[in-house]
């Protein structure tokens, strides 16, 4: 999943993780590759485009 984001995003791409830290979309993918997270499904409820 994490390369997906990498291969697909934006050079400014920032997810905001649950604790409110942004991640870009390098950081994403090795986060998955890591093996420390499980996915068990997969749906996207909202999509947000933010312009600064």
């Amino acid at each position: 999943m994490g390369s997906f984001f990498l291969n697909n995003a934006t050079p400014d791409l920032l997810f905001i993780r649950p604790s409110g830290n942004p991640i870009d979309a390098k950081g994403f993918q090795a986060m998955w590759s890591s093996g420390d997270l499980v996915l068990e499904s997969a749906e996207i409820t909202k999509s947000t485009n933010l312009n600064y």
